[in-house]
């Protein structure tokens, strides 16, 4: 039996969020691979009044709550962080959260590239 000793309230990195799936799915932990599923719903919600709800004017732009996008490896931290939560939805069938996803991507990254431009 596993008890819920950590704070799973606290953000967490992508990664230690790849590995509370991983786990959760190899070892039939439910709690783990839910609290994880979780955690990406709330930052990549599947309805547009939940996601606009992000941008109140009380909350910050995209005030995310339980996953920790600082990393100290990365110039801009945001870009590859991103690139691994859409990478980790698609690994593991998240289809709910992918549009939340690659809308967080391109509110930050234009498709366009400005090399072209010029």
């Amino acid at each position: 039996m596993v008890h819920r000793a950590n704070n799973l309230r606290k953000s967490v990195s992508v990664h230690v969020l790849s590995v509370m799936l991983r786990l959760g799915r190899k070892y039939e932990m439910k709690h783990l691979e839910q609290e994880a599923i979780e955690r990406l719903q709330v930052d990549f919600p599947a309805s547009l009044k939940e996601w606009d709800g992000h941008f109140e004017k009380d909350k910050a732009p995209r005030s995310f709550r339980l996953l920790d996008y600082e990393d100290d490896d990365y110039e801009d931290a945001f870009d590859p962080i991103l690139t691994n939560v859409i990478n980790l939805c698609h690994d593991y069938n998240l289809k709910t959260i992918l549009p939340a996803a690659y809308a967080s991507y391109l509110c930050k990254y234009s498709l366009v590239s400005s090399d072209l431009i010029e």
